[in-house]
């Protein structure tokens, strides 16, 4: 994750006395927001919609590998070690940064379009793929957007 690079980089220029400029520091706060908003929804999503969704749907393959150690440290060790980070590091989190958060979670639709461009198809999460009709599409990536300002805050 981009914030816990530059933490590191930062507790090391830390260490040998360095002072980071306030730009980097504010940088730093904001990634570390995001981090902590992306890695609750991440956690969230993936054990509220796409287990169970799994699940009621008889997938076994699919369960499987959303169970599988790959998958359940990729969706839930984020939100473990920026707990961690919120407890011994004390790192505000303020509303006023929610705008960043909807930044964020516009970039992210943005990037899982190109992606699926890119790869020739491969979508991740089936609610955001672009090739679902504007109709259909459109809430869904408003109301992702918007939870992730929900989890952001």
């Amino acid at each position: 994750s981009l914030y816990f690079s530059g933490a590191t980089v930062a507790s090391a220029a830390f260490a040998c006395g360095a002072a980071l400029p306030q730009l980097v520091q504010v940088g730093l706060w904001l990634s570390f927001e995001t981090a902590w908003a992306s890695a609750l929804m991440t956690s969230s999503v993936t054990t509220y919609v796409l287990i169970p969704g799994a699940a009621r749907a008889k997938n076994v393959p699919q369960l499987r590998l959303l169970f599988s150690w790959r998958l359940q440290v990729l969706h839930n060790a984020n939100l473990a070690m920026c707990a961690v980070e919120m407890v011994l590091g004390r790192v505000p989190l303020r509303m006023v940064h929610v705008p960043v958060g909807v930044l964020w979670g516009l970039h992210y639709v943005g990037f899982a379009w190109a992606w699926m461009l890119r790869t020739g198809g491969v979508v991740y999460y089936p609610f955001l793929d672009p090739t679902v009709p504007p109709s259909t599409s459109l809430p869904i990536h408003v109301a992702l957007v918007a939870a992730f300002a929900a989890f952001f805050a």
